[in-house]
């Protein structure tokens, strides 16, 4: 009899299935078209880019498992089995001479597009056989010139990506027995099995992020699957039993304190390590959980561009889980603190607190019911700062009952794209940008501007998180302000380029609402401004100090 904790794999597959009509409408179905089988909507129907991105073109794995798998009226649809074939047949078109393919804008050389996309690609041709693609023998030699691309160059500051070349170098072996890519592949395996911290994190730009490393769990799971690799096992054990402590009371995960403020979770490789490993189980049925009752991050919350990047490993969840899952408490430290991450974790009754000091405590905090997203302070002034950034921070103390960090502000910038800018863009990427030399230093810039790098401000601020019976006590001195206009915190704030972030999610519902202090709100005098906070009660106090 099936417990009311138990639960079905098949909630990936309805997952799927709810937005299959959305995701065959994104791609281009005319075979008299040009673009036939672009999966781009924005590029081949909406006209509003002047190139296609050569990740949508992943949509087509998923509608391979789907042609092949599951009593649905997907199976053995000739509809799917043309589009499948168009779609292969665009992605090769769209190569670049060197053999990369872009993402962002023409002659990029995108290694993550490249890596991933190729991943898709040679997966489809893999599961659908010679005898069902067309331009099956095209499509080897294009895979075969991505992986000699991918292996001349690496990622190493953003692994996950580095787990997407793996399995698109392994799986384009598979297809070709060139042995020269397998050395390739056990250099990647040897090369992520050093990047990974002692912590048992990957690196993703400046720290740990919960939903990236849930994206490399997936990768080297499924590479794991094909080769049992027992050094792509212990790594994938390593990085799941890090990533269960961030898996909220309230179904959600990650968020504010990681590196880049992604929130999902990528279900099959939990799947694939559930039979073997307790942690993955707590994972997977978590994931499941979210899926049956609504909670977390799914498909249907997600914008078109990530549906073709993300619904196939739902699909696989759906191949590789157990049939049924009941729920998997596991035991999870009341108190861990990663000190090279900064990550601080706190359980404590009903509470639930995880924080990040290198982001001068940017932190998640659940309890009784509520919920506090709260990425740090912004000051509206003559320019505008803020303390969320994960640069300067020092850590003062840090205990079971909480921690006290001091940290600089940072100037902020929306990077805006602009006509003249995207002009100038083009412009150079058609000249000068097809030289690979410029094309790096151009790519490292837009890098530094939109992710990496944010000037520092003369202001501070000094966190001090307390545990304070069922809730915490938040103190925030701020100093250097000088004058400003408004002073926002106590909500969810991001100001880095990260595409898969900022969806919105049932828990969203119970975040507490931002804090607003304007001038008139601070006791006149020069000292600096403390902003004392309790959560969940929702008591404000705001005074002075003198400055030290």
């Amino acid at each position: 009899m099936k417990r009311d904790s138990t639960i079905d794999k098949k909630v990936y597959l309805d997952a799927v299935l709810s937005q299959t009509p959305r995701l065959l409408g994104l791609i281009n179905g005319n075979p008299a078209s040009k673009s036939y089988g672009c999966c781009d909507r924005q590029y081949w129907h909406s006209n509003c880019v002047a190139f296609p991105n050569a990740r949508h073109q992943e949509a087509v794995l998923t509608l391979a498992l789907l042609y092949l798998n599951f009593d649905t009226p997907y199976r053995s649809s000739p509809l799917l089995q043309r589009l499948i074939n168009a779609g292969v047949s665009f992605w090769c078109s769209i190569q670049e001479r060197n053999g990369s393919f872009n993402e962002w804008y023409p002659h990029e050389g995108s290694y993550v597009a490249t890596a991933f996309s190729a991943y898709a690609i040679s997966e489809t041709l893999l599961l659908m056989g010679a005898d069902r693609i067309a331009d099956y023998d095209r499509a080897v030699a294009a895979l075969s010139r991505a992986a000699g691309w991918i292996k001349d160059r690496t990622e190493q500051r953003v692994c996950n990506q580095q787990t997407g070349a793996l399995l698109a170098t392994y799986n384009t072996y598979l297809l070709t027995g060139d042995d020269r890519l397998m050395a390739a592949v056990n250099g990647y395996e040897d090369a992520l099995a050093r990047a990974q911290k002692r912590e048992e994190w990957f690196l993703e730009y400046s720290g740990a992020d919960i939903g990236y490393l849930s994206l490399s769990i997936d990768y080297l799971a499924k590479y794991f699957k094909k080769t049992g690799s027992r050094k792509t096992e212990e790594i994938v054990a390593h990085a799941i039993n890090f990533i269960v402590n961030f898996i909220h009371a309230d179904g959600s995960s990650g968020g504010v304190y990681g590196s880049r403020h992604t929130e999902y979770l990528i279900p099959d490789g939990f799947e694939i390590f559930a039979p073997i490993s307790e942690q993955a189980r707590f994972a997977a049925w978590n994931i499941r959980a979210g899926l049956e009752r609504g909670r977390g991050i799914s498909l249907h919350q997600l914008d078109d561009r990530y549906l073709t990047y993300i619904s196939y490993t739902f699909l696989q969840a759906a191949l590789d889980g157990m049939d049924e899952i009941d729920e998997t408490p596991i035991a999870r430290a009341d108190y861990r603190y990663y000190p090279e991450a900064g990550l601080f974790v706190r359980r404590f009754g009903d509470l639930e607190l995880i924080a990040n000091v290198h982001m001068t405590g940017a932190l998640v905090c659940i309890a009784r019911g509520k919920r506090l997203a709260d990425s740090g302070v912004v000051i509206d002034g003559a320019r505008q700062l803020f303390s969320g950034y994960e640069t300067g921070a020092t850590t003062v103390s840090v205990d079971e009952n909480g921690f006290s960090v001091e940290g600089p502000f940072r100037e902020t910038r929306e990077n805006i794209l602009s006509p003249i800018k995207q002009i100038i863009l083009y412009l150079f990427q058609l000249t000068a940008g097809r030289v690979s030399f410029a094309n790096h230093l151009v790519k490292e810039r837009l890098r530094r501007r939109m992710i990496l790098s944010h000037r520092r401000a003369p202001a501070t601020l000094k966190r001090t998180v307390a545990i304070d019976g069922g809730g915490i006590l938040i103190t925030d001195e701020i100093a250097g302000t000088g004058r400003f206009k408004r002073m926002i915190t106590g909500t969810q704030i991001s100001f880095i380029y990260v595409p898969s972030s900022r969806w919105f999610q049932r828990e969203n519902l119970t975040d507490e609402p931002p804090v607003l202090v304007q001038p008139v709100d601070v006791p006149p005098g020069d000292g600096n401004i403390l902003i004392e906070r309790h959560f969940p009660s929702g008591k404000i106090t705001i005074t002075r100090r003198p400055a030290h």
